[in-house]
């Protein structure tokens, strides 16, 4: 689909002023006055007109405009990206094809701030994080590949939140990952919050491997994979931001390792800090060996999963 886009795209001629457009897959794709690559949709919204542009992109939210098929002329208003950046374009159209399978759960300015947050990201997050992104995504890739399961859908929808898969208000999924030879991972206190969350634990342990299976295939494995999830690949790309491919081939875990040392658990077997604290005391955190754990079977994770 990406490449018929960009030949659709390299048949159509700048405008002198305004935008031209062709059809595809139900929306419009096209360029403006700069050449810059144009994405709209027909705007069902009710609302005003709302313009906002940044360093990388353009939002115009019903805005009217002349459509032409044929002979004929009408007017509808329309929804437009414009990409100002054309580095972007392949991420950009790839993105945004997955959007429109995902258009009545996902509004069009939602999409806009989401594409505006991954395209101003500058820096790149550290290695620690990179390890902590491929035990999620091997997770995923698990559950999918080998116990029949999609978890995709209950990925965190942004990094760094309390725990990596939400099944719901209450069942909660964190994913450890170590290099050591012992199951040791670090917790924050909350995370074994068993009171209020019915918590499972997947531990993995990682060995690096320079013929293992590298963290670029690993993501275009889940990116076939869970092609449908805007919110998995919009995740992906906000953290593997900057890196090049030569850098994600570099990390490596050796995937029979991986098969053979990915345990669950429930959070409730974890070692942790019993005693109460005292008022005011918070961000507790501390390193626990799950190694003498009592670990959970995959049919009983499947059953937990799949039971309300």
């Amino acid at each position: 689909m990406k490449n018929d886009i960009k030949n659709l795209l390299s048949s159509i001629k700048t405008p002198v002023s305004g935008y031209i457009f062709k059809t595809y897959g139900g929306a419009y794709w096209g360029k403006d006055s700069y050449d810059n690559v144009v994405f709209g949709i027909i705007s069902v919204e009710k609302a005003t007109t709302i313009i906002e542009s940044t360093k990388n992109l353009s939002l115009l939210m019903n805005v009217e405009c002349e459509v032409i098929t044929g002979k004929i002329t009408r007017v509808e208003k329309l929804n437009i990206l414009v990409l100002k950046n054309a580095d972007q374009i392949d991420l950009f159209i790839s993105l945004t094809t997955v959007f429109l399978m995902n258009i009545s759960t996902y509004s069009f300015l939602q999409f806009f701030l989401n594409l505006k947050e991954l395209f101003s990201i500058e820096g790149k997050v550290d290695l620690l994080n990179l390890q902590g992104l491929y035990g999620e995504l091997y997770c995923m890739y698990y559950f999918k590949k080998y116990l029949k399961t999609d978890i995709s859908k209950y990925y965190q929808t942004m990094s760094k939140m309390k725990f990596d898969f939400s099944i719901s208000e209450h069942k909660k999924i964190e994913v450890k990952t170590t290099q050591k030879c012992e199951r040791v991972h670090h917790f924050r206190n909350e995370q074994l919050n068993v009171l209020r969350y019915d918590i499972k634990i997947v531990s993995l342990l990682m060995q690096k491997d320079d013929k293992g299976l590298t963290l670029w295939d690993l993501i275009d494995e889940c990116k076939n994979l869970f092609s449908n999830s805007l919110t998995t690949l919009l995740n992906i790309e906000k953290i593997i931001r900057n890196y090049d491919e030569s850098e994600l081939k570099q990390i490596g875990f050796n995937e029979k390792y991986l098969q053979d040392n990915l345990d669950f658990y429930d959070a409730i077997e974890v070692p942790r800090i019993f005693e109460k604290t005292n008022e005011g005391i918070y961000n507790i955190e501390f390193d626990s060996n799950l190694s003498k754990s009592k670990s959970l079977t995959n049919s009983e994770v499947i059953t937990w999963i799949s039971t309300n």
